[in-house]
């Protein structure tokens, strides 16, 4: 029996995996200005709507990224810290303009909370992400916070119409939240136990289809607070 030398198959195999984890990793180094530097102030101020501050002691970086093709991503981290009591951090860090004013770098603001309990809004079209030196040389990004809270959905069938499929998601104007599935019993109430923002408007969408495939919408809003006990909607 002729034996078969599998050495160079196992060394070939694992450089392609050396290769294919070298493109799927962030590579995180510390940032330092060289050229051009101009300093940048970035803050981040909290209005909560919360009887909590949900935001407190948050951790942030600031981070410059880039979109490179055929490049993997790296992490420059220009600053970072915790904010304080009220989730509000102010910064400033250097940064070469001809980097950020090119197509193929931005600045990132990495600001985490718990996405299962706090809802962080915001107005501006940017956000988090900063794509070119802003004016005057300072950002400042407004966000509300919201605590997150379970409430009690009382659904209610009135449509005589023969339903395929129906779902429902609540929104405040500022984001989507997860949708929600009444397809177990659509024939029946149901009582379901959702998440919404507290001490602020809820705006609950219903969308079903029948059995031509005609889709009904339904729009219907709620305010959650201390004294809220539930909300029965017909759809």
């Amino acid at each position: 029996m002729k034996l078969i030398n599998s050495t160079p198959c196992i060394a070939l195999f694992l450089v392609s995996i050396v290769i294919f984890l070298n493109a799927c990793i962030k590579h995180t180094t510390k940032y330092n200005c060289v050229a051009n530097c101009t300093p940048i102030k970035i803050s981040l101020n909290v209005s909560n709507k919360s009887n909590v501050n949900v935001l407190a002691n948050t951790t942030y970086e600031i981070v410059l990224q880039d979109n490179l093709s055929g490049s993997i991503q790296n992490n420059r981290i220009m600053a970072k810290g915790v904010s304080d009591a009220n989730g509000n951090f102010s910064t400033t860090v250097d940064c070469d303009t001809s980097l950020l004013n090119s197509d193929h770098y931005f600045i990132k603001i990495n600001y985490t909370w718990d996405v299962n309990t706090v809802k962080v809004c915001y107005s501006t079209s940017k956000g988090f992400t900063l794509n070119d030196y802003p004016g005057g040389g300072e950002y400042i990004l407004n966000v509300e916070s919201y605590q997150k809270v379970n409430t009690s959905l009382n659904f209610i069938k009135k449509s005589t119409d023969s339903l395929k499929s129906a779902f429902f998601y609540i929104t405040r104007d500022c984001y989507n939240s997860p949708s929600y599935s009444l397809n177990k019993q659509l024939n029946v109430n149901q009582l379901v136990n959702a998440l919404s923002t507290m001490n602020g408007m809820n705006y609950i969408t219903i969308s079903s289809s029948d059995s031509l495939n005609n889709i009904h919408t339904k729009l219907d809003s709620f305010y959650v607070d201390n004294q809220f006990s539930g909300k029965t909607i017909e759809y």
